[in-house]
């Protein structure tokens, strides 16, 4: 029996040993519009730390700005943030996890092969899973620590501004049963019914209409806008939208500088909340419990990814889903 147990510790230091000494296949993105692929040692794992091997990472738009050259940081280096897969090592203050588990896990570099994450942003996802593009839980952290921070009052007339995939994501989480009335408003006629399907209670491609128009014809101005669509110009709208103490989410990522009228916002008394992850108490807590949620099917993802692409066609998919081609929400690599 103990010779069993020595056996099998030796196996496992050796197999770590190998993992640790494993060149695995990344990307960098430190020449805009361009995607090279590069072997890294990833190193010893920490002991809270989990290697996962990766199954599939999102592009987000944050992934597509910096592929652009609009953002310059040390993200360029390993890119991705999106990623699910299996798991294949785990240091030794881990616990519960073990390899073989599928989850879904937050750490830098996802779009390589294998990536590190540590244990408090990992998280088992149905171990029957096939198609692991649906178990992308960064983004959906990150609209729960948007939800969260908000904070919804019962009787809120709210408006979203951007129907694209966050947006979409916070028209399924947001708590429709004591909204007394949601708007969603964009510029695409496909994304808008998705936004009525996961119940908005109107519509507006503002193309055809004047939101705020029809809104303050309708409803009056509005308690809670939520600008999910990081463009140019939505503040505006979102200003002209609220009432006097109502509050301005700026969810959406805002890349370039622009203008706003600070002047309305003091005069009106808006509170405005940047919801970023950075804004989090406990970003691990928001991820754990957007995984919940997804599994509770309040988040559902099926009807939000509209393209796939394979791992060694990565620089086909940026540049794809940088040219904003027609029917896309969202996009993910496949491994």
């Amino acid at each position: 029996m103990l010779f069993q147990k020595k056996l099998r510790l030796w196996h496992t230091v050796n197999r770590r040993n190998e993992m640790n000494k494993m060149q695995v296949k990344a990307i960098n993105m430190k020449e805009p519009g361009k995607i090279m692929f590069r072997d890294v040692d990833l190193g010893k794992l920490k002991p809270n730390e989990i290697l996962v091997r990766t199954k599939a990472c999102g592009i987000c738009k944050f992934d597509i700005n910096a592929f652009s050259g609009k953002i310059k940081d040390s993200y360029l280096d390993e890119p991705g943030h999106e990623g699910v897969g299996i798991i294949e090592e785990v240091g030794e203050e881990v616990g519960e996890l073990k390899p073989g588990d599928k989850v879904a896990a937050l750490g830098r570099g996802a779009f390589g092969n294998y990536f590190k994450a540590s244990k408090n942003m990992v998280a088992k996802i149905p171990q029957e899973t096939e198609d692991f593009e649906y178990w992308m839980a960064e983004p959906v952290a990150c609209v729960v620590n948007g939800l969260r921070s908000t904070i919804i009052q019962p009787g809120d007339t709210v408006a979203i501004i951007g129907c694209g995939y966050m947006g979409l994501l916070l028209t399924q989480g947001l708590p429709k049963e004591y909204i007394t009335h949601l708007f969603c408003i964009d510029i695409n006629d496909e994304r808008l019914e998705l936004a009525k399907e996961f119940g908005a209670d109107t519509i507006l491609n503002s193309i055809q209409t004047d939101a705020v128009e029809y809104i303050k014809s309708e409803k009056g101005e509005v308690d809670v806008v939520i600008e999910a669509a990081g463009a140019q110009g939505t503040s505006d709208i979102a200003t002209e939208l609220l009432r006097k103490g109502g509050k301005l989410i700026i969810f959406g990522h805002h890349v370039e500088k622009e203008l706003v009228d600070m002047g309305a916002w003091h005069m009106k008394g808006l509170r405005i909340l940047n919801p970023s992850p950075m804004l989090s108490s406990d970003f691990s807590k928001d991820f754990q419990d957007a995984v919940k949620l997804m599994k509770r099917g309040t988040f559902a993802q099926k009807k939000l990814i509209t393209h796939t692409f394979a791992f060694l066609e990565i620089q086909k998919a940026f540049s794809f889903v940088s040219s904003k081609p027609p029917h896309y929400i969202k996009g993910v690599i496949l491994y």
